[in-house]
């Protein structure tokens, strides 16, 4: 799928998607790899979350950060689909995942770990150019809240 990032900063591309439901997950076609935010507004079930998170380490997410409701089950379904790969040696090297969750964080502090914990400097030898942002559930007042607090991140790395 094409679709512009909204912002560009640095040599960094940041993206943003709004889905209801995993077979809405059709992701941008970004560098790899990639880091992603998920914000989840509503429940999901654990098939979803296990669907979502595993369309993400298919595509090349190798940095998640989950904020939201059930958080902490969207990150442990993103290690769960990393480890069902069932990787050795240089290719889990390669593709491991790093996760995280915030519990009860506020939507800029959450975008903080996206926009500054996944910069090069962070994880030397990872470079970061594309982040993704998945807003799950909400309405469009949480999208614009979404983009505006990565958006800020990405321009200080």
């Amino acid at each position: 799928m094409s679709l512009k990032p909204f912002v560009e900063c640095a040599g960094r591309r940041a993206y943003y998607i709004s889905i209801s439901a995993p077979s809405e997950a059709v992701l941008p076609t970004v560098a790899e790899p990639f880091a992603a935010m998920l914000w989840s507004a509503r429940t999901a079930s654990a098939e979803e979350m296990s669907a979502v998170a595993a369309r993400l380490i298919e595509a090349g997410c190798t940095y998640f950060v989950a904020g939201g409701e059930e958080c902490e089950a969207w990150h442990d379904a993103a290690d769960h689909a990393f480890l069902e790969l069932n990787l050795g040696g240089e290719e889990y090297d390669r593709r491991f995942l790093m996760t995280t969750w915030h519990a009860g964080e506020p939507v800029d502090e959450v975008a903080f770990h996206l926009g500054m914990c996944a910069a090069p400097a962070a994880r030397p030898g990872r470079v970061y150019s594309d982040l993704l942002v998945i807003q799950y559930g909400g309405d469009e007042a949480l999208g614009t809240q979404l983009r505006a607090a990565v958006a800020g991140y990405t321009a200080q790395t």
